[in-house]
Parts: structure tokens; sequence; C-alpha cells
């Protein structure tokens, strides 16, 4: 047999070809060409079986059926059944030990794992492309422009690459986890399960209402519901995005290109250090940029920069998203293990640490990284709310929320910080109760006894309720004042705890 296609193949990408050599069996292969061949014959005979009472009594009616069925159905099936391909085989790697050996190739390891997102969804990617045809021939029939088609395989190939790319990520973070609980599949599951009911879904809507419905074919001329009525009239930094086709992909493609960019930063390290921290602390201050310049674009509209509610509004999504971006995301990743900061403390022995050691260095403790991410959100939202917010939204107590939630999330990240670098058997499920039961517990004891007080609703990192009510920022102070207490005494806890850290390392 000629194999100096594979030859080629191998040398461009050894990796590919060995997935590709251990997924394209002639059972493997055969399995996929058959249900991708079932697919398609089940819905032709849906539509024709039922063409009557579809009142479908046209060719061109019924492959436009065909044709909108499929284009909702190929993202649900690839992002879905790739994700769970991807976590599901990096998991296995890892347990077998094989990843660490992958590890020692003279490949980088962007190429192995450009290698991995390529070749473990072959089988995805060889149903897609058998469905393929049946897809443009309905829209054909449909009378689709062919714009339509460039720009839909332009989309799913860009969403693709950023589904499985958090795909990968998912993989890395959660692996030590899985491994150490003898478990593969909940992880694959929990994602795929996220990817088809929520990732999905927004990925289709976002596109039909913002791009595809410019196009002159009725599946996407369809009305929009009420609630998502306002996405056709979207601004970002005051430019009307959705108003143009060319503007709508640019921000779409921009957004998916950059996001899977990041994305691949962490991996790359990751996947070359699995022992350091799993996001370096310029990584997080780029990504905590990168998201509050993204988020805080919508709110610079022209159509609602009039309304105090909307602004309000808008300031409750980026406190929340803030708040559960550090607690989720930023504490998790930031935080070394207690030999990373024994490490450290050796070394802040022998030389005296700097402040830019805690900023940057990724060996010391996350609280300081954490509240320089807070301060770079507060750097973007507070000139946002000075500016634009108008006088009866009352901008002084949207700047006091800020403070708050930072410092709130400031307590937690302080909190899971002492814990992680204790003497515990598994630290991380003490510290997920321990920040279920802080953001869950006072919020639901203070709705059961029904206490209004806004500043105990302050105090315990709730302080949309006195913004919400309007009843001024002495409630909203004196609750920072108390969870400034809080925040200095853990400070001080975690400062001696570090102390006795470092006598023990002697």
């Amino acid at each position: 047999m000629d194999s100096s296609w594979m030859t080629t193949l191998g040398n461009w990408n050894p990796q590919f070809l060995r997935e590709c050599r251990g997924r394209l069996t002639s059972r493997s292969v055969g399995a996929a060409l058959g249900l991708s061949g079932l697919v398609q014959i089940l819905l032709l005979l849906y539509v024709w079986q039922f063409r009557e009472s579809l009142d479908l009594y046209t060719l061109p009616l019924m492959g436009e059926t065909v044709f909108t069925v499929l284009t909702w159905v190929l993202p649900y099936g690839l992002f879905t059944v790739g994700s769970y391909y991807l976590i599901t085989d990096l998991v296995q790697e890892e347990r077998r030990g094989t990843l660490n050996f992958i590890r020692l190739s003279p490949r980088s390891g962007q190429t192995i794992l450009l290698g991995k997102l390529l070749g473990v969804p072959i089988l995805p990617y060889l149903m897609l492309g058998t469905i393929m045809p049946l897809h443009i021939l309905s829209g054909l029939l449909a009378r689709a422009p062919l714009g339509l088609f460039v720009s839909y395989y332009l989309l799913l190939l860009a969403g693709c690459g950023f589904m499985f790319s958090a795909a990968l990520l998912s993989a890395f973070l959660a692996g030590k986890q899985t491994i150490s609980g003898g478990q593969q599949s909940p992880i694959a599951l929990t994602f795929s399960a996220f990817t088809f009911a929520f990732a999905t879904p927004a990925f289709m809507l976002w596109n039909r209402y913002t791009i595809w419905s410019h196009f002159n074919i009725h599946p996407f001329l369809d009305n929009a519901p009420a609630n998502l009525e306002f996405v056709r009239h979207l601004e970002w930094w005051f430019i009307p995005f959705t108003r143009h086709l060319l503007t709508g992909h640019a921000f779409t493609l921009l957004f998916l290109g950059l996001g899977s960019l990041l994305i691949w930063k962490i991996l790359k390290r990751r996947f070359q250090q699995p022992t350091a921290t799993i996001l370096s602390k310029r990584q997080s201050y780029a990504l905590t940029a990168f998201l509050e310049v993204l988020l805080l674009g919508f709110f610079l509209n022209s159509t609602i920069m009039t309304s105090a509610d909307a602004m309000r509004g808008g300031l409750f999504f980026l406190g929340g998203f803030t708040f559960f971006w550090v607690v989720g995301i930023l504490i998790n990743g930031l935080s070394p293990s207690r030999l990373a900061v024994v490490d450290w403390l050796r070394f802040e022995q022998s030389q005296q640490a700097k402040l830019q050691d805690w900023i940057w260095a990724d060996k010391t403790p996350a609280p300081v990284a954490i509240g320089f991410n807070l301060l770079i959100a507060a750097a973007l939202q507070i000139p946002w709310i000075l500016v634009c917010w108008p006088a009866d939204a009352q901008p002084m107590q949207g700047i006091l929320m800020v403070v708050s939630t930072s410092v709130a999330s400031l307590i937690f990240a302080t909190l899971l910080q002492m814990i992680l670098i204790s003497k515990l058997r598994r630290p991380w499920m003490w510290a997920g109760g321990t920040l279920c039961l802080g953001i869950f517990l006072p919020p639901i004891l203070l709705a059961i006894f029904q206490i209004e007080a806004p500043v105990l609703w302050t105090f315990v990192g709730v302080p949309w309720i006195a913004f919400a009510e309007d009843v001024g920022s002495s409630p909203l102070l004196i609750g920072l004042l108390g969870q400034g207490l809080i925040l200095g005494m853990l400070s001080w806890q975690l400062r001696l705890q570090l102390r006795r850290m470092a006598r023990l390392s002697k």
C-alpha cells in the first residue's frame, strides 16, 4: 500500500496520525457511516411521510424542513460528542501514564494538543462530512443563498475550535481529581451536558438573531421571542455590530478566536507544567481584562444608557459575573499547592520577598493576585459608572456596590487559600464545601427569617439588596466596614499561618 500520504501526515503532526490510526478502524468507520446514513434516511422518511400534516406540498418546502433540522442538529452532535471524546481520551491518557510519555516528545505541546483536537473527534468529523451533502442539497432546494453556507460552516468551524479547546482545558483542570477518584466519565458527561443544554443553544441563537437573520431565507426570518428581541439591537462600545452582516461575523469570529487563543495559552502552560498552577498570574490579569472589556462593552449602548434601571441591571450582571469569576475560576486557577507555598517560604527566608513577587510569582499565595484582578475589574467598572450613568441611577451607590462585591470576593479568596495550604486530607473538598456554605447559607437564613436590613445583606456579600431598595449609601458603608474587618482578620490569620509554615520548613 502506498503510504506516502501517511508519511506526510506523520511528518506534519505525529499525534494526529496516531489518533487516526487508533480510531479509523473498519469497524468504527462502518459504524459511523451507518449511523450517519440511518439518521439521514429517517429524517427523509419522516418529512416524506408527514408532508401533508406539515403542509409540505412542494419540494422547496420539504428541502427547507430538512435544511432547518440539519442546521440545528449538526452543532449539537458535533459539539457534544466531540467534547465527550476529547475529555474521555485525555483523562484515560493521564490515568494510563501515557500523557507523561507524550510530554517527552520533541514536538511542542501546541503540536501535540492540536493533534488531539483534530484526531480524537475524527469520527464525528467523518459523520459531519457525510451529512454535509444532504444539508447543502436541501438548502439549495430551499433557495438558500451561497453566502449562508459559507457563514454557517465558517462559524461552525470557529465554534468547534472554541468548544473543543474548552473541553481540553476542562479535562486538564479536573484530571487529578478524576484520577484520584477512580472515575473518568463524570467530567466528560458534565461538560457534554453543559454543552448540550447551554453552550450550543447559546451559539445557535446568537448566530441566528445577529448574523443569519440578514439572509433572505424563511427559517432565519422568524420573529424573535420577546425576551430575545433585544439581540437585534445590540451595541458593543456604541458599535451597532448586529445591524450589518460583516460586522456581525467580525465580532463573533473575533470573540471566538481570542477566546480560543487565551485558552490555548493556558493549555500550553498546563501541558508543559502539570504541577504548576492552572493559570499564571499574568494570564489571570489578561483574562480578567479581556472578559470585563467584552462584557462592559454591551452596556455602552445608546439605547439603554438613558435608563437607570437598565444601567443598574448591567451593574448587577457585572458584579455577579466578577464575583463568580473570582470564587469559581481564579481561586482554583491561582491557588498554589502547599508544597509550592513551602518552597516559596524558603525562598522568602533566604531573600526578602517583595510586593512584585506576590503579584507576579506563581508560587505565592493567591489573595494578592486576586485583589489585583479585582482592581482591574473595578478600574473598568467605576469610570463607566461615573461617566455613563444618569443622575437618578445613584452612581455613588453603584461604586460602593463594586467595592463591596470586591471585598466579599477577597474574603472568600483569603479563607479558601488558608484551607488549601492547611494539612487537610482533601483540601479541595473542604474548600468547596466552605465556599458553598459561605455563598448560599447566610442569604438563605436572612430570607427564611425575613430579615430585610440592608446592612446585613451587604455584610454577607449581597449588596444588591440595599442597592435595589434605594436606601441610600449609609447601609452600604456600614456593611462595607464590617466586611473590611472580616477581611483584615482573615488576612492576619493567613499571615500567622504562613509564619508557622515557614518555621516548620526550616
